[in-house]
């Protein structure tokens, strides 16, 4: 059965997904997504009837119960994205001319000691201010699908990408499954619509590389 999953980012933006899951322990599919800014009170509803019309005919296969679907919506809570919390800065290491020395008033007094003259021997290089690394946010997979189905995802390419290397096949079809995961990269979908269409394709592309690289196993 279809669901609604509301989220909220950072940023107040809101998304409406409707998911499906086939079977039970399977991975939710993205049919549907929807976005738009906090607090507008004109235009369309996420789910119109013409989005609806659509989606019944993008889906033939699947029973669309949509007076349910849509209740359950209303009572479903808005997911929001946590803020991350700011990033603590080490202290600056103070150089040697940042050390600030009290200066005596004027008046009499001993003389001023001799600067030292330059030696020959090596000195020692003050180490290096510490990096504080950027504070990024959290990038659009996991804002769209949520930190755990986008981490699941670059953990699947990671694991077939590690298993085609280690995999003894001839070249030519290494060389092939590795140009048809690289465009099943997760990472490489840079729009909200490149994020919508590559979940549409990306299961079942990871499920064949998995069902090759297993009877190239068994084959061995």
């Amino acid at each position: 059965m279809p669901y609604l999953r509301l989220t909220a980012d950072r940023r107040g933006v809101e998304h409406t997904f409707l998911l499906h899951v086939a079977a039970p322990g399977e991975r939710p599919k993205i049919l549907y997504w929807y976005r738009t800014v906090p607090g507008v009170k004109v235009g369309r509803p996420a789910l119109d009837d013409a989005a609806m019309r659509a989606l019944e005919e993008q889906y033939p296969h699947i029973d669309f119960d949509w007076p349910y679907i849509l209740d359950v919506g209303s009572m479903t809570p808005v997911e929001v994205e946590a803020p991350i919390p700011p990033r603590k800065r080490k202290p600056r290491r103070p150089d040697a001319d940042d050390d600030l020395t009290l200066q005596p008033e004027a008046g009499p007094g001993p003389a001023p000691m001799p600067a030292p003259q330059a030696s020959d021997a090596p000195q020692a290089a003050a180490p290096p201010p510490p990096v504080i690394a950027d504070d990024h946010g959290p990038d659009l997979l996991s804002e769209l699908l949520g930190r755990g189905i986008a981490a699941s995802l670059r953990e699947q390419f990671t694991a077939l990408a590690e298993r085609i290397e280690a995999t003894a096949a001839d070249p030519a079809v290494k060389a092939g499954w590795r140009d048809r995961l690289a465009r099943l990269d997760p990472d490489g979908w840079e729009s909200p619509e490149a994020v919508l269409a590559g979940m549409s394709s990306v299961q079942p592309g990871f499920d064949a590389i998995t069902a090759e690289l297993d009877r190239a196993a068994d084959g061995a």
